[in-house]
């Protein structure tokens, strides 16, 4: 018997791959002066990095695998996660935004007919429609 997933979790927010580099700079009891010239990066690199303004790079990853003895994968792969989060975070502002369009679609109809389910909340449905149309947005 196959589980049922019963609650997606969506969470409304990203957690910057910075915020866990801070976490393990300080179980190090290393300040960000001695992480950044062990690294190789500057201190301002460090900050954006530590903010999500500056992505980890495949490079820093390396860089912060051998000093922190955290593997590169782990960086690359929450540099990866906080990118798509805040990619997601971007579509469903702009879905929201296109929510007036579901009154020109037939929307009745194609739940009706089973192409798309019913929904309460209306930026899945948006985003469902657009699916079935096959296009990225409304202006496709």
């Amino acid at each position: 018997m196959k589980a049922q997933k019963k609650y997606a979790f969506e969470p409304n927010y990203a957690v910057a791959p910075g915020e866990t580099l801070k976490e393990v700079m300080e179980s190090m009891e290393m300040t960000q002066r001695e992480l950044a010239v062990r690294c190789e990066l500057t201190v301002q690199s460090l900050n954006r990095i530590f903010k999500g303004e500056q992505a980890i790079s495949y490079e820093t990853a390396n860089s912060l695998g051998l000093v922190t003895d955290v593997p590169a994968s782990f960086w690359n792969n929450l540099e990866a996660q906080y990118r798509e989060q805040l990619a997601k975070l971007d579509e469903h502002e702009r879905l929201e935004s296109e929510k007036v369009w579901l009154k020109k679609v037939p929307c009745k109809e194609l739940i009706e007919q089973g192409h798309i389910s019913n929904h309460k909340d209306k930026v899945l449905m948006v985003r469902e429609t657009l699916s079935f149309y096959g296009v990225s947005s409304v202006n496709a």
